[in-house]
């Protein structure tokens, strides 16, 4: 007859206890932090999923932030565009005025003036700011003003910088576009030729107060227009390319925390369940070691 030993009944009492305790306050620690896996030996290849995924949906989120970074910079870009834009057209209607001979020269200086004004609020508009505080024209230079008025002259003090923000795996945009192509390099009437926009709105308004009509100017006038239109249209493309793109990014995240939280989130209901039944198991445990225990006191010798 094989005869245990009450000192190898106490170990094995006391092992199973302390088992118990262990997986009870496992089960705590699960259900404290919410995450089945606590670290990597409790799942090996679901822990490397876990990092490639959190890698992943860093990546897109650095990419949504440059995305929110461009978008902010563009929208004030297009204010800026818009509000040029409207002022060229005033411009126009201006010029247009002017270039009528019912108009008296004291009229057409009248107009003169109303058009440099129109000048200036393109110039404050070439030399407007971003939510950072870096001028939207200077290209890399964002803490230069672009633009100054000297001797009758406007000239450009940025440089050609076009930044560009990676806003997905396989997609960049320029977040800013330096004032000269904006406002500087713009085309004229004359095949090839290129004019500042500044220069083209002084000459109509060298025109009225001469006083002569600026008829001449008209077709000048309406290439500049047409550059501008068109630089709001490129900034309007890019701004819908950063909304589909959101799309796309915020899908990606999602589906990628699903799929990490399928690996590592606890399912509750399932952990109390378990729980419940190792404070049963340990209970019970408990009472087996107090019963060697009292054997090995009062009725056994080994």
């Amino acid at each position: 007859m094989l005869r245990i030993s009450t000192q190898t009944l106490f170990n094995r009492g006391l092992n199973g206890m302390l088992k118990q305790q262990a997986d009870m306050g496992y089960t705590q620690e699960q259900i404290a932090s919410g995450k089945k896996v606590l670290s990597p030996s409790d799942d090996p290849v679901g822990s490397v999923r876990i990092l490639e995924l959190n890698r992943s949906i860093e990546t897109v989120k650095q990419y949504q932030k440059n995305a929110e970074r461009a978008q902010s910079r563009l929208e004030v870009e297009e204010v800026a565009l818009r509000s040029s834009a409207d002022a060229l057209q005033k411009v126009r209607e201006l010029a247009l005025q002017g270039s009528s001979d019912t108009y008296s020269p004291e009229q057409r200086k009248l107009l003169a003036i109303e058009i440099r004004e129109m000048q200036s609020h393109i110039l404050s508009q070439a030399n407007a700011k971003d939510g950072n505080g870096d001028y939207l024209f200077s290209g890399f230079k964002g803490r230069e003003k672009p633009f100054t008025l000297g001797g009758g002259a406007y000239s450009y003090h940025g440089d050609m910088g076009r930044r560009e923000l990676k806003i997905s795996s396989d997609r960049t945009l320029v977040d800013r576009d330096n004032g000269f192509d904006v406002f500087m390099s713009v085309p004229t009437a004359a095949a090839g030729a290129e004019q500042n926009i500044f220069a083209t709105i002084e000459q109509i308004a060298a025109d009225l107060e001469i006083p002569t009509s600026p008829a001449s100017r008209l077709d000048d006038l309406d290439r500049a227009f047409e550059h501008i239109t068109q630089m709001l249209a490129s900034v309007g493309g890019r701004l819908n390319s950063i909304d589909t793109q959101n799309v796309v990014n915020e899908d990606f995240i999602t589906t990628m925390e699903i799929n990490r939280s399928t690996i590592e989130d606890l399912d509750y209901a399932e952990a109390i369940t378990r729980f419940n039944r190792q404070q049963i198991a340990l209970e019970a445990a408990q009472k087996s070691f107090a019963q060697i225990q009292g054997l090995s006191l009062f009725n056994y010798i080994n």
